[in-house]
């Protein structure tokens, strides 16, 4: 980041405009002839300031008297060398194409160029004061971009763009093509060796990475183009998340910046909606909001599998733009490559014997139990749980509990299953994560009508019980039985959920994750614990995500991008009383380095690696279950921060 250059007086005439008063600057240029030509003869600078942190430009705003005497700013955006001219040059034609359609959708960018007095690329704009307390609503940002979507069909009927755009630091390969898929397929193939230039090659990456382009992108995308169906080109924004939207101070309608446009499948949009990084748009019912407003192309039940494919170019750029981001992102793509390629394209035999000997990937049976639910908040109707792994498409991997009656409160379910399950052991001799979801739905008669309602969700690491089923319980009990507090939930409802990990064969000698103890819901006592000790887990996570929305508001300020922080898989819930506001723990991520990674398989996730996984597989203590009305001392009510605790 540049050094702070210390404000003083200048008066200095350049061009069409001139300095006067206080100059402010963070970064080495003043403001060059160039930048001062595109404002009106006679505007008066009055100071330039840094206006939020950018790893790769030097984002800026420009406070000017008009010649009227009116104030206005500017937002200033340079960039060193060749790939500053490229930079700033698709950046301005985006943002101007946009305009044209939607002029009031975008700031208006006012030029382009480079200075005069060095090799220094800008992009000019207006600024606008965004506010930085205001997350758009899903009503209120898709409306916006089904605006775009429908008011910008591609002038040549074609999938491209005439000059390359970015994202983030990354070029995107945008030249013209007839083929949806052919494009996206080149798009793809151009953001991968980007990232291999960054991260290295990884060789099982390239295999599925093959597989995909050959097979499963003909198959996914081609088929939007075939059988006498149709995809009309739009233009897109190419980056569009939460960091590049905007309300305005002024109260006006929600606003896009910083775009890297091309004419595409509307639902390329849509990508970076359901990524990990960007979890608000992920859980917040904006796809939903999208879809309603502007159907899914057919087929429309794969809209799910276009949307996980298209996805693949926002993980290799954040591992390109971030290296500590890279190993986890890498990891989630090429799991979700291996899923595609289970559905489309399997890969051949022999390309499948060069990812994962079978050793590393140890067998278990697991047997699933489903006891009871409590806290449920009608006295009649019925309820059943949905349960499968994200990581297969295999019909054993997936199932569902009985709809059982509601009485006093509670369903007894006294459902069991036993499943093969195959996990993965990586270069490191850890057992990867494996996840188990399951979904809570009660059914109720509204006005003689049957009607359902999704009551939460809970995720679970099945790797994280093997260790404990091995050990088994005190009294001889087998796996670990416990309550769970439901996530994406407005009730405190919990369910009872028995899980055990037999190992019949593979590799024994692996590292398994410890199970967490902070999961499990020790009732109303531990709710209303309130005062105690956090623990540290969940201190670092609530700080954590207090940390990420307030650079994001930031970032939305100042028109900059930056990096959304990731956010692990779930299974705790923890509470403020005022708000029911639920809040993630993350997992620990592993440091190795990615292109060395033991190849991996669809039947097991690997999104993340545990650090504190232990040190043998000896000594393991036994968790007993919890009863429901037992105190906790580590599930404790949280203040979010600027709020206070209320009391007991």
């Amino acid at each position: 980041m540049d050094s702070p250059i210390t404000p003083t007086e200048t008066r200095e005439r350049w061009g069409k405009a001139e300095y006067v008063g206080k100059l402010t600057l963070t970064g080495d240029h003043l403001i060059d002839e160039a930048v001062l030509a595109f404002m009106p003869k006679g505007t008066k600078v009055i100071s330039s300031e840094r206006c939020g942190p950018s790893p790769w430009t030097r984002p800026m705003r420009v406070s000017v008297l008009l010649p009227d005497g009116t104030p206005k700013q500017y937002f200033l955006k340079i960039m060193d060398g060749d790939q500053g001219e490229a930079f700033t040059l698709g950046e301005y034609v985006s943002m101007a194409t946009i305009k044209a359609v939607a002029p009031d959708l975008v700031p208006t960018p006012r030029g382009r160029g480079k200075f005069k007095s060095s090799e220094t690329y800008f992009f000019l704009g207006d600024f606008i004061e965004m506010d930085p307390t205001v997350i758009p609503t899903p009503e209120q940002l898709t409306s916006r971009l089904v605006e775009l979507h429908r008011s910008s069909p591609s002038p040549n009927g074609m999938f491209g763009f005439p000059v390359t755009t970015f994202d983030g630091p990354s070029s995107q390969l945008v030249g013209w093509e007839k083929s949806w898929a052919k494009f996206w397929s080149k798009l793809f193939r151009h953001v991968l060796d980007i990232n291999n230039e960054s991260c290295g090659v990884w060789p099982e990456l390239e295999i599925v990475a093959k597989q995909l382009i050959d097979v499963v992108v003909p198959r996914l995308l081609g088929t939007l183009q075939s059988d006498g169906r149709q995809i009309q080109p739009v233009l897109i924004h190419g980056d569009l998340h939460l960091g590049n939207v905007a309300v305005p101070k002024d109260g006006g309608k929600v606003m896009f910046f910083d775009a890297g446009c091309f004419y595409a499948h509307n639902e390329m949009d849509l990508a970076g909606w359901t990524t990990k990084v960007h979890t608000t748009t992920r859980i917040g019912g904006y796809i939903e909001s999208y879809k309603q407003k502007l159907a899914p192309s057919e087929p429309a039940e794969e809209f799910d599998d276009r949307n996980r494919l298209y996805n693949l170019k926002g993980h290799l750029n954040v591992a390109s733009a971030w290296p500590d981001k890279a190993k986890d992102m890498r990891e989630t793509l090429y799991n979700d490559i291996l899923y595609l390629c289970e559905k489309y394209g399997p890969l051949p035999s022999d390309a499948s014997k060069d990812l994962v000997p079978k050793a590393r990937k140890p067998k278990f049976d697991l047997i699933l139990k489903i006891n009871e639910l409590n806290n449920v908040p009608l006295v009649s109707g019925t309820c059943y749980i949905k349960w499968h792994l994200p990581s297969s498409i295999a019909a054993e991997h997936r199932g569902r509990t009985d709809k059982a009656p509601i009485k006093e409160h509670k369903v007894f379910f006294e459902y069991e299953r036993t499943i093969s399950v195959r996990l993965l052991i990586d270069k490191n001799n850890n057992l990867q994560e494996c996840l188990i979801n399951f979904e809570v739905v009660q059914d109720y008669s509204n006005g003689g009508r049957g009607e359902k309602i999704t009551l939460g969700y809970i995720t679970l690491n099945l790797a994280e019980y093997v260790e404990p089923s091995e050990a088994g319980g005190p009294d001889g009990e087998e796996g670990v039985t416990r309550r769970y507090l439901m996530q994406d939930s407005k009730i405190n409802s919990t369910l009872k959920i028995g899980i055990a990990m037999k190992q019949v064969d593979g590799d024994r000698n692996y590292v398994a994750p410890p199970l967490k103890t902070a999961p499990v819901f020790g009732g109303i006592a531990g709710i209303m614990a309130g005062e105690g000790e956090q623990d540290e887990v969940g201190k670092d996570t609530n700080e954590a995500e207090f940390d990420h929305r307030h650079h994001e508001h930031e970032r939305r300020r100042h028109h900059n991008r930056t990096p959304s922080a990731s956010s692990g898989k779930s299974q705790s819930t923890v509470t403020d009383r005022k708000s029911n506001l639920r809040m993630s723990h993350k997992y620990s991520k592993s440091k190795d380095n990615i292109p060395n990674q033991s190849p991996m398989t669809p039947d097991s996730r690997i999104e993340t690696s545990s650090e504190g996984s232990e040190a043998g597989r000896t000594g393991f203590r036994s968790v007993k279950e919890l009863d429901e009305f037992d105190l906790r001392e580590d599930l404790v009510a949280w203040s979010l921060p600027g709020t206070v605790a209320a009391k007991s």
